[in-house]
């Protein structure tokens, strides 16, 4: 089975020889655990830095700034240069091939025999790259690592139906706990109907619980003020799993992009 995806957890699950490829070419090549345990090309190494991981790390995703290279371009030197932390001058002007490394093959000046004390001399630019890390996004110099928890206790909620002698309660939620703090992934697993979305509701504020409460870094918000609610939403916030539906067609991206950033102060309008 040839398996063709973008899905790098997917890939290493599934597979027993895995090709890394960047803008046309394959970069790291191996059996599969060899790949994910020795990460010899920046590009296999930033890639695995990107995934979440479920190991409770309150770590920085990495991020890969820049864009892919055209791959009509000439191609003999290496075309990730632009994008890598470890990158030396002679990764943009000695020609780039294929080198055996670990029962790998790697696209790498890395692991080139000439160049290989270039990269570990004390004081070089791969060293002092190294040792800064990766930069480049803008979300990376806004978001900051804090721990969070939200905590939801005893919760019920309650909804009226029917009219006159026909008016009655239905019980939506009855006594829930949930506990989630930064680092932390808990699923809500039920049946359509089970009360999955009246839990985000609440926690969003769309809905307000009957009784019980719902805390946030150990302080109760059960009943917040609108004020209180806006300052919540900059750290209390909804992904939806389709993009497609959940941004709006009226709207250019730009604007979709820029309006949060505005809206939390996290940005100018410049």
């Amino acid at each position: 089975v040839l398996l063709i995806i973008h899905d790098i957890p997917v890939a290493f699950y599934l597979s027993d020889f895995i090709s890394i490829m960047y803008a046309g070419k394959v970069v790291e090549d191996g059996k599969t655990k060899s790949v994910v345990e020795n990460r010899l090309h920046p590009y296999t190494e930033m890639l695995i830095g990107s995934i979440p991981s479920m190991t409770g790390s309150a770590e920085r995703l990495v991020t890969i700034h820049g864009e892919v290279r055209p791959i009509m371009e000439n191609q003999i030197f290496c075309s990730f240069v632009e994008r890598c932390p470890f990158a030396i001058a002679e990764c943009r002007t000695v020609e780039l091939q294929d080198f055996k490394e670990k029962d790998e093959i790697v696209r790498c000046h890395r692991y080139n025999p000439v160049l290989r004390e270039r990269f570990l001399k004390p004081g070089s630019e791969y060293q002092e790259r190294s040792e800064t890390g990766f930069s480049g996004s803008i979300i990376s110099r806004f978001a900051k690592v804090e721990y969070h928890s939200v905590e939801l206790v005893d919760l019920v909620k309650k909804y009226s139906v029917g009219k006159g002698s026909r008016k009655h309660k239905i019980v939506a939620l009855d006594g829930v706990n949930i506990k989630v703090e930064t680092g932390k992934i808990v699923s809500i697993v039920g049946a359509s109907g089970s009360g999955k979305t009246t839990v985000g509701k609440i926690i969003l504020f769309d809905e307000r619980a009957t009784s019980g409460k719902y805390l946030f870094d150990g302080k109760d918000v059960t009943k917040a003020k609108d004020r209180e609610i806006k300052k919540l939403r900059s750290t209390v916030q909804m992904i939806f799993q389709d993009p497609f539906s959940s941004l709006s067609p009226i709207h250019k991206i730009g604007y979709q992009i820029e309006r949060p950033l505005l809206i939390n102060h996290m940005s100018d309008a410049k």
